[in-house]
């Protein structure tokens, strides 16, 4: 299902997304539509209900609905996915032989405990069904906790992270449980604010360019979230 609004200074139609994916809007910016009908079951209804484009500060300034990448995700370096997170298998297909087999996630625990920490997915053909006999990481799995979205919790603003091998979704609820992410993006930042010959090797280019102070910008929007309750979200009006 699509979820669409009005900008109220303009009365133009904006889709914020669809069913419970909210990549056109932040949060910070629900006093700026508004629904019109009294049936409307979006956003502005239930908030907790919805992911909410995480506040990049690079796309300060950008109206709801006019975000150029649906899905936008920044890979955290070093930051390990938490225990206990559930998982998705993942399917790999050979379309030239006409077979799939799903797999576990490279980077979940049973595919660890399956075929190792030498971790892109190499199904080979044997006798029968096809098998895993392990897997090679590309390097976007190397650091595979991204930033995916906010969830409103009543309260605050709580950062969602995903697994890239698997979409796997979490969230942190409080700030004693998402500072070790705060705490990686800083330690980042001042590894980009190195000169360039003492960078580790590849951090900037895989980072998609990020500066220091990008990195630093990141970790303050993610722990605004926590300290500081957000406005209301306004009421739908109706329609005269």
């Amino acid at each position: 299902m699509i979820q669409q609004a009005f900008i109220k200074a303009t009365g133009e139609p904006v889709q914020l997304g669809t069913a419970s994916q909210l990549t056109q809007i932040r949060y910070d910016q629900t006093h700026l539509i508004e629904t019109r009908q009294p049936n409307d079951t979006t956003a502005l209804i239930q908030p907790e209900s919805f992911h909410w484009r995480f506040p990049y500060p690079d796309e300060d300034g950008i109206a709801p609905g006019q975000f150029l990448t649906a899905e936008r995700r920044w890979h955290i370096p070093g930051l390990p996915i938490p225990p206990g997170v559930m998982h998705n298998s993942v399917q790999v297909t050979n379309e030239e032989r006409n077979w799939s087999v799903t797999v576990p996630c490279p980077v979940s625990p049973e595919a660890t405990r399956l075929i190792g920490r030498d971790t892109e997915l190499r199904p080979v053909e044997s006798p029968g069904t096809p098998q895993i006999v392990r897997y090679q990481t590309p390097p976007a799995l190397l650091w595979p906790v991204t930033i995916a979205a906010q969830r409103f919790n009543g309260y605050r603003l709580v950062l969602e992270t995903e697994c890239a091998g698997c979409g796997a979704l979490w969230t942190y609820p409080d700030i004693d449980e998402v500072m070790p992410v705060i705490e990686t993006l800083r330690h980042v930042a001042a590894l980009l604010a190195r000169p360039e010959p003492l960078r580790p090797q590849g951090l900037a280019s895989f980072f998609l360019g990020a500066m220091s102070g990008e990195c630093d910008a990141v970790a303050d929007r993610i722990t605004a979230g926590y300290l500081h309750k957000p406005s209301a979200v306004p009421a739908r009006s109706v329609a005269s």
